[in-house]
């Protein structure tokens, strides 16, 4: 049949392809003749896939969108060429696939390594990466998991604190509990002769986390549970009595869930004023106690350490209503004033009087500090 000019169709009274797969089609020479010139046309030779199927995942276990314990396996609506497999198929977002196996006929099952954090896992594989015994690839797939992590160990090397020699070592990292009853455990590898806290942090207000650890013979050596949701929850300076691998453990106590992070830190103290609620040490009387903080360095000698932060130089959100917390000096072709308007966060902010053109109007205020960061809210109308 012509369709047009230049395009022909070919109908077959009987279907030419018997089985799926790569299939070769061919037009002899002289089959068709030129319009302008009536030259005969050179053979032709080309081949296509024949696909009644085509390959595609059809469900996954876990299924996507759940929360996801490893490892993950990829069920498919045909067998798979097995010889078509490789871990390089796919790609993922968190850590790498360490391998690709099939289970059975149709599924792949999915090893992943390299995961320290929890977090939203994506699963992706391209179309025509897979193909199925008749040669046929795949269709595209992508899935999106929140990956819930058991047990992994906890990331090393951690980061020498200064001065170098201090022997104080910390490494933080982030991850969440996505269901109730969740539990993450984190293993390291310790020498003995040290101390080791962990601080855990909410990263909102819904967990009220609780953190555990536990000796190389799985006995418990502490465990401590925040205050109430939001707060942190510390265990400090306990001993690494002897070598082996200890394990922390972090729950949401009172069926709370959420993000956090966990900041593991060797030889120190954390400081208790600032993370904790209701805390201070700035007189002899609360001073914090770093007894425990103290490891030998061999005869009678031994040393303590704690690590903390300095506060805030100044901060003001004008929250008295007016200029009085910090020396502010304006200046220029109009005042600044104290409103409630447009405030950043909380009731009040400051406020510049209208200017012109060719007009300014400053408010500045001057402070002796240490190197450190200014952050500030602005807004331009």
């Amino acid at each position: 049949t012509v369709i047009d000019a230049d395009t022909l169709q070919f109908d077959f009274e009987s279907d030419p392809v018997s089985v799926q797969g790569l299939q070769a089609f061919t037009i002899g020479a002289g089959a068709v003749k030129r319009l302008s010139d009536g030259k005969p046309s050179e053979d032709y030779g080309g081949n296509f896939w024949y696909d009644i199927l085509p390959l595609a995942v059809t469900n996954t276990s876990p299924p996507v969108g759940s929360v996801t314990s490893l490892p993950l396996d990829l069920n498919f609506n045909e067998p798979i060429l097995a010889s078509s497999v490789q871990a390089s198929d796919f790609t993922v977002n968190l850590g790498s696939v360490v391998s690709a196996t099939l289970l059975d006929a149709d599924t792949v099952r999915l090893t992943l390594g390299g995961l320290t954090n929890e977090g939203n896992l994506t699963v992706s594989l391209a179309a025509g990466a897979l193909t199925d015994d008749f040669g046929n690839g795949n269709v595209e797939f992508s899935g999106s998991y929140v990956l819930e992590i058991e047990t992994v160990p906890y990331p090393v090397p951690l980061t020498a604190k200064a001065p170098l020699g201090s022997l104080v070592y910390d490494r933080s990292i982030s991850a969440s509990i996505g269901v109730v009853g969740d539990t993450d455990t984190f293993t390291i590898s310790l020498d003995p002769g040290q101390t080791i806290s962990v601080l855990v942090t909410p990263s909102g207000p819904s967990l009220q986390p609780s953190v555990e650890l536990r000796g190389p013979d799985n006995a418990p050596v502490g465990s401590v549970t925040a205050a109430g949701a939001g707060q942190r929850a510390l265990l400090n300076t306990q001993s690494v009595a002897t070598a082996g691998t200890y394990t922390i453990s972090v729950s949401g106590a009172s069926g709370t869930t959420g993000g956090y992070g966990v900041q593991l830190s060797l030889n120190a103290a954390l400081e208790r004023e600032g993370q904790l609620g209701g805390v201070a040490n700035s007189t002899l009387a609360t001073a914090q106690d770093l007894t425990e903080s103290f490891i030998s360095l061999g005869g009678t000698a031994s040393r303590a350490a704690v690590l903390g932060a300095s506060p805030e130089a100044a901060s003001d959100g004008f929250e008295t209503g007016n200029f009085s917390r910090l020396a502010w000096v304006t200046s220029g072709s109009a005042n600044w004033y104290v409103t409630t308007e447009a405030a950043a966060s909380g009731t009040y902010s400051a406020r510049a009087g209208d200017i012109n053109d060719n007009q300014s109007s400053t408010l500045s205020v001057t402070l002796t500090t240490g190197a450190g960061n200014v952050s500030f809210a602005r807004r331009v109308s």
